[in-house]
């Protein structure tokens, strides 16, 4: 595993040590709980080192220059803050792939009834 990532588990581990799973899945409504966001920095973590692989692989960059409706959409988004229809919220799985990374070194005992 790479260094950063290990050092970022550790991290977590303490963060999180002690934790029950009602309190990693406590949120206020409309907020994600601990674990949903746990969950999505795992997967925005694995998806940017998947990438970084691909473009080591390639032994170039995959981006290319964005067009001009890509500038108009970005700029909808993110300028005026609006939403394209269409586009569905992002659904959790209230961390279960973020506790299947966090046990795979066996550093983490799951509470009790945790999948």
């Amino acid at each position: 595993m790479d260094f950063r990532l290990e050092k970022l588990k550790e991290n977590l581990e303490s963060a999180t040590e002690g934790m029950s799973r009602e309190q990693l899945s406590w949120h206020l409504p409309g907020k994600w709980c601990a674990a949903d966001v746990l969950e999505h920095l795992y997967l925005t973590y694995t998806g940017t080192i998947l990438g970084f692989e691909r473009v080591m692989r390639k032994g170039k960059p995959l981006a290319s220059r964005a067009s001009m409706a890509q500038r108009v959409s970005t700029w909808v988004v993110v300028g005026l803050g609006r939403m394209p229809a269409g586009r569905r919220k992002y659904e959790t799985r209230s961390g279960q792939r973020w506790r299947q990374w966090m046990r795979s070194s066996r550093s983490v005992k799951p509470a009790s009834g945790a999948t």
